[in-house]
This record gives C-alpha cells, structure tokens and sequence, in this order.
C-alpha cells in the first residue's frame, strides 16, 4: 500500500479522534503522587533549576553548574552564587548566555566557557532581567528614586535607558516579535516596543480585573498566544488571540502558595509548583504539589503530592519530564500521560488500534501499516 493511502487512513482516523474531542469533556482530575525517576545530587542545596537542551543549569548554594540530569553528572561550572542571593536570573532561548542579577549588579556568562563577557553595577537594586531572543540585548528593571528600563546590547556596547513612574517587578519578552511585556507592583501590564538603535516606546496597557498587592510572575507562552501573570495566591491569563482579554487562571486555596510557573514548549500546559502547609496536631508539615493545567481550557489536568520544601522547577526532555529543586538535591518526575495527551487518547487509540488490526487481518493492511497510523494518531492526540 503507498503512501496516499496511508494518508487518507490517518486523515480519517484523525476526523475521528477531533469528533471524540468536540463531544467529550474531562470529568475527572488524575490525583496522585509524584513519579520521582531520578535524583540529582551534583548541586549542593540547589535553589534554582533551568532546562537547557538535554541538561539542565542549576544554582546551588555556592555556585552555578551546568549538571546531566540523567546520569546525575557536573559538566561544568558557571560562576560562584554570593549567599544564595542570585534575586533574579535568565538563559537565553539558545541557550548560550546566562545572566545573574546581586541587588544592583548584573552579570552575564558564556555558558560554553564559563566566563563573565560583562557586568553592570546600578545605582538602583534590579528587579527582573530578560534576554531580547531577537539579538544581543539584555533588558533589566530598577528602581531607586525613579524606576528605569535598559535595553543593553552586549556586543555593541550601546545602552538606552527608559524612565518610568511605574515600579516594574517581572518582565517577559515576546518570542517573534519585538516586544516586552512588564507588569508592575499593583498588576498593571505595558507592552513596550524596541527598536535595534532605539529605546522602548510604550504601546499599550492591560489592567488585571483584580487588584494584587504584587508580581511575581509574568510569562509568554511559548507560542506567544498568552501572557500568565500574578503572584503566589493567584494566577491571571492574557489571551494574546482574543484582544488582550483578561481572565482569572486560579487562586490558591489557604495554606498553599505557588514557588514558581512553567510553559510546555507547545504553549499548551502550565506546570505550577506549590508549596503547602498542612496542620496535624497542632503541628504544622510542609510539602509540595505539582499541578498541569491546561492553557486553552484554563482546566486543572492533575495534581501531584510530594514532601519536600520545593523552591523551583522547570519542564525537560521536551516536556516528558519535570525537574523540580529542593532542600538538598534536585529530582526528575515523569509528566504523566494524561497531562502529555488528551484525555480521551487511551480509550479512543484502543478503539482505533483495534480496528486498525481488523482491516490488517482482512489482508488490506500491512504491520508497518498500523505501525504508521497509530504512531500519527499519537502525535495528534497531543496537548
């Protein structure tokens, strides 16, 4: 059989499994604990934890290291950490560049070499750093006085400075086009453009429904169809594909307060990290959930459960993995499959896989065949 046929099967199928989609919901939220497949314990008291590519970057206590999750090894060492005092970092989509901000100093490093290519010391503390994905910029906020935006091109040397009389605590930049969104102590979102030999030219705002007291988190997705922003208590999305409309993503119940957020590569799964205090006796016990959720439903997927004091996480091997930090070493959880694949994967794949093997064994159809189909049924039925 040649390979139209093989395309007119799976086109069929495909109608079929979309149709499964329009007509069933998720019902049921999977609950249960965290699938822990490995630890790493290259890092000691690791804090912070970054995917990058097949490895991962890790702060620890005293320094930051390039470390192979898989096989638990140090390939290199970044830079010494100052007191566990690294407030803000970013890598670089490429992952070639790391920068650090200390207070009122900012460093970047060539991941590669492990070297300092420049530094900055500020007259104001920096609030958030960003890499411009476009070219060889940096973008930092701080504050002292009056709160100012620099836009710093780390080959050329050249550095603009913007001044606001907004207190700006996150940013986060737009993958394809140029353009930074930053939301400030109360909320409030800008969306500023840049220009190559430019400064930032602000181009519009977006208020959250609800005021919040603070920003601790602001990020694109990464196919740049929505903006999550808010802090440890509540979580807001941004739908870049319905005018900038607002909606409320989640708000922690009491007890539980979120350590950080991360996007899928797909844009398409947010992974939220918690921490939870639970009262026994009299006794208070920390431990940690993992929550999926999905983005275009804004439907919690699942939930998982673990002890430990949880301070990061970062989503890896393309997203079938989960690293999270804790107190004293770092740990690899598989993502389940129901967060990898709509809900309705296994029972419909099952029907079609049974089905498949009918036609095979009327002699219409080869192994390979089925092989062929029921590979490309799975890749559609992804998130």
């Amino acid at each position: 059989m040649n390979y139209t046929h093989h395309f007119l099967i799976v086109s069929f199928l495909c109608t079929s499994l979309c149709n499964a989609m329009e007509n069933k919901k998720q019902l049921n939220v999977i609950e249960k604990k965290l699938d822990i497949i490995g630890e790493i314990t290259a890092v000691q008291r690791p804090f912070k934890i970054r995917s990058l590519g097949n490895n991962c970057i890790i702060i620890g206590e005293d320094e930051c290291c390039i470390v192979d999750p898989i096989n638990n090894q140090r390939i290199k060492k970044i830079c010494n950490v100052i007191e566990r005092s690294c407030w803000e970092w970013a890598v670089h989509p490429n992952n070639k560049r790391v920068v650090f901000s200390h207070f009122n100093k900012a460093t970047l490093y060539n991941v590669k070499k492990g070297q300092a290519e420049w530094s900055t010391v500020e007259a104001a503390y920096i609030q958030s750093v960003a890499f411009n994905p476009h070219d060889k910029d940096i973008f930092f906020c701080s504050r002292n006085q009056k709160s100012s935006i620099t836009k710093y091109n780390y080959h050329t040397k050249e550095r603009f400075d913007t001044v606001t009389d907004r207190e700006y605590h996150s940013m986060t930049m737009h993958s394809k086009e140029k353009i930074i969104c930053l939301a400030d102590c109360e909320g409030d979102i800008s969306l500023y453009e840049f220009k190559d030999n430019l400064g930032l030219s602000l181009t519009g705002g977006i208020s959250l429904p609800i005021d919040i007291d603070y920003t601790s988190f602001c990020k694109y997705s990464p196919n740049d169809s929505c903006i999550i922003v808010g802090n440890d208590k509540k979580l807001f999305i941004i739908d870049l594909h319905d005018e900038g409309r607002v909606r409320k993503f989640l708000q922690c119940e009491k007890g539980e307060s979120i350590k950080n957020i991360a996007i899928n590569r797909n844009g398409t799964v947010l992974a939220t990290l918690s921490k939870r205090i639970i009262s026994i006796a009299q006794h208070d016990y920390e431990d940690l959930v993992l929550c999926y959720w999905d983005i275009k439903t804004r439907q919690l997927i699942a939930q998982l459960s673990g002890v430990g004091d949880a301070s990061d996480g970062d989503f890896f091997r393309d997203g079938l993995e989960f690293l999270i930090a804790l107190r004293n070493k770092c740990i690899r959880t598989a993502v389940p499959f129901e967060v990898l694949y709509q809900f309705f994967t296994k029972d419909e794949l099952l029907y079609l896989l049974c089905v498949l093997n009918h036609i095979k064994d009327q002699g219409e159809l080869t192994q390979d065949t089925v092989h062929y189909c029921m590979k490309n049924l799975l890749e559609n039925c992804k998130r």
